[in-house]
């Protein structure tokens, strides 16, 4: 399936510079998106175009948030994602796994979301993790972590669990791999 490029953005096609040693682009992300067979064209346009504007709003590389969904959901929108037996919990729900209980009211007054039903929109959905992953950027580090994202990334699942960060960077190097391996 080949996911048309909107009439109105014209193609740029330039030459890297020869000190480049490996290129990706959202199109690399595209064609990743090949991948999940419940995705329609519209959703999977959807999806890129929504972590392009997100990532820009909030100076997020794409790959990050991508990477994030993937793990949090592998891009089922309509998600809800399972909590922990105790009762006083509300479930995460869609794409990234927000929880309303926790950020709906930051995430109403940045106009992200109206109600919680909008986490069950891609675009919202995506603009939330972007917004929640940068909160959690700006705040101090976690103890565990390296650097800021590592840090955002390990608070944005909760505790202390590198596993989730290092599912994070694989997926962020599995995208790497078609560009850097040749077939």
């Amino acid at each position: 399936i080949e996911v048309p490029t909107p009439v109105d953005r014209p193609v740029v096609e330039f030459q890297l510079p020869p000190t480049t040693v490996l290129s990706l682009d959202m199109s690399d992300l595209l064609l990743d998106l090949q991948s999940y067979p419940h995705l329609s064209a519209k959703h999977k346009l959807t999806i890129i175009e929504a972590i392009q504007s997100a990532s820009k709003q909030f100076d997020i590389n794409p790959l990050i948030l991508y990477s994030i969904i993937h793990v949090e959901s592998s891009f089922r929108w309509w998600l809800v994602h399972a909590t922990p037996s105790t009762k006083d919990k509300e479930p995460a729900l869609g794409l990234g796994g927000i929880r309303p209980s926790v950020w709906g009211d930051q995430l109403k007054s940045a106009n992200i979301i109206q109600v919680k039903a909008d986490l069950f929109d891609i675009s919202a959905n995506i603009h939330a993790i972007a917004y929640v992953y940068d909160q959690l950027r700006s705040d101090p580090m976690h103890k565990s972590a390296t650097n800021h994202d590592m840090s955002a990334m390990l608070k944005y699942f909760g505790g202390d669990y590198i596993e989730y960060f290092n599912r994070v960077n694989s997926k962020i190097i599995q995208l790497t791999q078609h560009r850097l391996y040749k077939d």
